[in-house]
């Protein structure tokens, strides 16, 4: 065999192997085998030739099956399934019909029921609100009445004054003081007032004309004592303890304690009653304008 013959198997091999590379190694087999079976002819028979033609042939049909099916498969696409719109069915004009009638008695029905539900929440917050009213208008009524027993009784107890000013022993006197911080004469009796519920004046002169006079002889504990200089001026005051005893917060460093009616021009005040129930008064006024408004609504 020539030299050419000798290589021409591996130079078909790589062509081969380029234009298909998937059937690279199978190509190579059967060239491989092609090349043995032709080496071998040249020293065997005629016969033996033949054989050899029909192993070629084999092998080049193999290679055109393999061509085949790799550009086939390369050729090959995924099938695609179209999608089809179903179109909806044309109703007879009957049926048609019959279903928007279907259509209306469901919409019908359902406005019914949104339209008793709307109902029966109107008429329950309707209900909530008249019992709501009847029981602020029993509430309201009762403490009106509360409040009318209250005025009722005496205006102030002098028991309860000289147990609340005793609260306050031991707090120092302190020029315009109006707190438990500290007091002056005016700030202290206006403090224990405002307590009780009465409003009384800044100073011991407006305490003086906003209190009912009363003899020495007729007052009692509670009431206010004014002690007045040459021309009338009232430069203090106390409350009266009784038996000429007084609580007050008397001078700069002194506290606030038990004293005793020091002067003979002293005036005696007794706080009235209706200043006594000032607090009580608003509060009956209010209640009463509330129950005048839910009368008139209903």
């Amino acid at each position: 065999m020539s030299k050419s013959g000798r290589h021409s198997a591996p130079k078909n091999r790589k062509l081969l192997a380029r234009k298909f590379p998937a059937i690279a190694v199978t190509t190579s087999l059967v060239l491989t085998g092609a090349v043995a079976f032709t080496a071998q002819s040249n020293s065997a028979t005629k016969p033996e030739t033949k054989s050899t033609s029909t192993h070629v042939a084999l092998a080049k049909q193999t290679i055109t099956k393999s061509a085949g099916v790799k550009a086939s498969a390369a050729n090959a696409t995924p099938n695609k399934v179209a999608s089809k719109k179903v179109k909806p069915k044309k109703l007879s004009p009957e049926k048609a019909k019959a279903r928007a009638k279907v259509i209306a008695r469901i919409k019908a029905r359902a406005a019914a029921k949104a339209a008793a539900h709307k109902y029966v929440a109107a008429r329950m917050k309707a209900q909530r609100r008249a019992a709501t009213r009847s029981r602020t208008i029993r509430q309201l009524s009762g403490q009106v009445a509360s409040i009318k027993s209250q005025l009722r009784a005496p205006g102030i107890s002098g028991k309860k004054v000289i147990a609340l000013a005793n609260n306050y022993r031991g707090v120092p006197y302190i020029l315009g003081g109006t707190s438990p911080r500290g007091f002056d004469c005016s700030g202290y009796t206006q403090y224990v007032f405002n307590k009780l519920g009465v409003n009384l004046p800044r100073v011991a002169e407006a305490q003086f004309r906003a209190t009912t006079r009363i003899s020495r002889s007729k007052a009692k504990s509670g009431d206010l004592v004014f002690f007045h200089d040459r021309k009338g001026y009232v430069y203090h005051v106390a409350i009266y303890a009784g038996g000429g005893n007084t609580w007050q917060s008397p001078r700069p460093g002194r506290s606030v304690g038990p004293g005793r009616v020091y002067s003979g021009n002293v005036t005696f005040g007794r706080v009235s009653s209706l200043k006594a129930h000032s607090a009580l008064v608003r509060q009956l006024a209010a209640k009463q304008a509330k129950l005048a408004r839910l009368a008139r609504t209903k």
